[in-house]
């Protein structure tokens, strides 16, 4: 659940920023938080090397932004930003 009152750092790829709620759903930030499973997948030929090579560091949300995010009671943030992000969502 996302705070009341948080700062959202939308499409945030391997760039935390402190003090936001840092959110990413690509593929690479899954693989980033689940190493392991990405090193495993990699030398098995199941998902390529690109993915694995960003480093994406602890503490990112990962969710796919075409589904609502969970928030407190009032449904609000205080900010929002978001770079190179829209672009990737269809109109349907």
């Amino acid at each position: 659940m996302v705070a009341e009152g948080s700062k959202l750092h939308l499409g945030c790829g391997p760039v935390v920023v402190d003090g936001w709620v840092n959110v990413d759903g690509s593929w690479s930030a899954w693989i980033g938080k689940h190493r392991t499973i990405g090193k495993v997948g990699s030398k098995l030929g199941l998902i390529p090397k690109s993915l694995t090579r960003e480093f994406y560091p602890p503490g990112i949300l990962i969710h796919d932004l075409r589904k609502p995010l969970t928030f407190a009671r009032d449904n609000s943030c205080s900010m929002i930003y978001t770079s190179h992000v829209l672009e990737h969502l269809e109109y349907a």
